[in-house]
């Protein structure tokens, strides 16, 4: 008969767990009880180094996600006594996700998309639901045209949702996918202004329709985990303007 001890209690039997994910700020604990299993800001990973959990056979535990510091639980993990588990997660700074999963496309033509929206500019953003509207950018011709039929992309405020890109019409990287953020079901921007002091009348607002901004490379059969924030992009070549567009931060080399 084997016997584990945590320091504190005897028990029957073990399990491991496997931590792994991307703070984007702050740092956070995962805790046992009093024991800290794993800590850190930007990418945590205990994949290599999975913590030994002593656990009675049937019977389960908690390891709970804070910040350091503080006592507000973030989140937490049961864990069962069956098989080895794996815990992974995604902290922007305030909220945490702690089941964050990059699947295949059930097509395997298409290419998944996982996608969280955050605002840079809280002061104006209306806090609503906010549509990526899909454009194919042609990097040769220096051209952008609208998908059609067209491909909306609805992302709930605060929250993971995914969608299946379909194949572009040319090879990578002379194609590529770029996009604008509007307030979902809409064709006009998710912020409570579009003048000064939010865009300043030298730059006055003009809707970007695909052409600046970050894009997606596309890849049949791959999966993407992403972070979109809001930025203002100028033209400062006559007529000057300003417009929204999407900074992408790549996610998915943490949870691969």
């Amino acid at each position: 008969m084997s016997i584990y001890y945590d320091g504190t209690k005897l028990y029957d039997g073990f399990t491991t767990l496997s931590i792994k994910g991307y703070a984007l700020s702050g740092e956070l604990e995962f805790l046992l009880g009093e024991t800290i299993l794993a800590s850190g800001t930007g990418v945590i990973n205990t994949s290599n180094n999975p913590s030994k959990i002593p656990i009675d056979k049937g019977t389960t535990r908690e390891v709970i996600i804070r910040k350091k510091g503080e006592t507000t639980n973030l989140a937490t993990k049961t864990i069962t006594s069956e098989s080895s588990q794996s815990l992974t997660f995604f902290f922007d700074g305030t909220n945490l996700v702690n089941n964050v999963q990059l699947e295949a496309p059930v097509n395997p033509a298409n290419m998944l998309i996982s996608a969280k929206f955050e605002t840079n500019f809280p002061a104006y953003f209306k806090n609503v639901d906010v549509d990526i509207v899909f454009y194919i950018r042609n990097t040769t011709a220096g051209t952008n045209t609208k998908t059609n039929p067209e491909i909306r992309f609805t992302i709930p405020n605060g929250q993971f949702s995914k969608i299946e890109l379909p194949p572009l019409p040319g090879p990578s990287p002379e194609y590529v996918y770029s996009f604008d953020i509007y307030e979902k079901g809409t064709t006009t921007v998710a912020y409570t202004t579009t003048v000064a002091p939010f865009i300043l009348a030298t730059f006055p607002f003009k809707q970007n329709e695909g052409q600046l901004g970050n894009t997606i490379a596309f890849e049949a059969g791959k999966s993407m985990l992403l972070l979109i924030k809001d930025a203002k992009s100028l033209k400062t070549t006559v007529p000057r303007a300003t417009s929204i567009t999407g900074v992408i931060t790549d996610l998915s080399q943490y949870f691969q």
